[in-house]
């Protein structure tokens, strides 16, 4: 195994081991419901289209679909941000990762990590992206751990791979690509 790559079997380890507790995820509504499902139209900073991550909700938490093309090759770092926009230069009006709990950045942070903290994705010598993660810290409605919040959300992809505890990106770098995530009605 590559030694660049050892930080994401330690994270990876660690959310086998020590998943989230319940205290920390909202209940879910009882009864029968029908799927609540997201999208983020990804670009570059120069609004280049790079593709789409797609959420979808589950009993569980959420499932992430990123399917992205134009990528650098390697690892990058993936964070849902606070706020629900893609403005300025290298995306600042995304704001911080969210998390409206205060946590700290990263899978192995004492004190984290943060609910739009998602693992590192990798693109092929191809440029492309395709990855499903899954996350149990957020939630696809306008409530405390929602992503439709007031305001809105956005993901954010960096130019390096995030090493799970550097404050406040873990050496992620620049952002590279961009989404305001919003409901849709289609998979």
């Amino acid at each position: 195994m590559r030694s660049d790559r050892a930080p994401l079997t330690a994270a990876l380890l660690l959310l086998i081991a020590f998943p989230a507790s319940a205290q920390d995820r909202p209940p879910l509504p009882e009864g029968p419901q029908q799927q609540t499902l997201a999208r983020a139209v990804m670009q570059g900073p120069d609004g280049r289209p790079m593709g789409t991550i797609a959420f979808a909700e589950t009993p569980n938490g959420a499932l992430v679909h990123v399917r992205m093309e134009n990528v650098p090759g390697d690892g990058h770092g993936l964070h849902v941000h606070e706020n629900g926009s893609c403005d300025g230069p290298g995306f600042i009006g995304a704001g911080e990762i969210f998390d409206p709990l205060g946590r700290a950045h990263g899978f192995l942070a004492s004190t984290g990590p943060k609910m739009g903290d998602l693992p590192n994705v990798f693109a092929g010598a191809d440029g492309r992206v395709e990855a499903d993660i899954f996350t149990d810290r957020i939630r696809l409605d306008g409530g405390a751990s929602g992503i439709f919040a007031p305001g809105g959300t956005s993901i954010i992809l960096h130019e390096s791979p995030d090493d799970y505890l550097t404050q406040p990106f873990g050496r992620a770098g620049l952002p590279i690509a961009c989404g305001v995530i919003v409901p849709t009605t289609q998979p």
